[in-house]
């Protein structure tokens, strides 16, 4: 069985990062993101160099149904998903009461709702596979507390109690939890 990495927001940053390193050690991948040109230039660059085989997922993790849509995808793909990484989202700017609540709700859409739903759909796929390894992006500014602009970062803080709630229900599964924050 093949070692498959799913990779959200795997269309710059650090989720191309994250698929390059992987492909790199042989491993299979889907990734997914809104922009589906750069998702096919780093497939096309990925297959070629390392000789692996990739799944292109274009479509907004952050709209309704958009984590139900892309585990429908992996379903699709045939492929049994090893290694999910949550990394697609995105971080406002400014005093919370000043911007747009529909930019507010979006954020909270994509960084909570997302990874919570697609997590729990194939989590559960990855736990009956026998062993899951999950990680969620800590951008180093979600863990600053700025004044005047908390809110930047609390969608992704807010995940602490659900990443801590889901070690402890796979704690006697082949399961493994990391958190990542580079530096800024």
């Amino acid at each position: 069985m093949t070692n498959t990495a799913l990779i959200t927001g795997a269309s710059s940053g650090m989720g191309v990062e994250f698929a390059r390193y992987h492909a790199s050690k042989g491993g299979n991948l889907i990734i997914t993101a809104r922009r589906e040109a750069a998702l096919q230039k780093l497939k096309s660059e990925l297959e070629a160099k390392y000789g692996v085989t990739i799944h292109v997922v274009a479509l907004d993790l952050g709209s309704v149904g958009g984590a139900a849509a892309l585990y429908e995808a992996v379903q699709k793909t045939g492929e049994t998903v090893k290694i999910l990484i949550n990394n697609a989202g995105f971080g406002g700017h400014g005093v919370h009461i000043e911007r747009q609540l529909s930019q507010e709700q979006a954020m909270i859409d994509l960084n909570i709702k997302a990874v919570v739903s697609l997590t729990h759909m194939i989590g559960n796929d990855m736990v009956k596979s026998g062993g899951a390894k999950c990680s969620t992006s800590v951008r180093q500014q979600d863990l600053c507390r700025v004044p005047c602009r908390q809110f930047i970062s609390q969608p992704r803080l807010s995940l602490r109690p659900f990443r801590k709630l889901l070690i402890k229900s796979c704690e006697d599964e082949a399961s493994r939890q990391l958190h990542f924050a580079p530096a800024a």
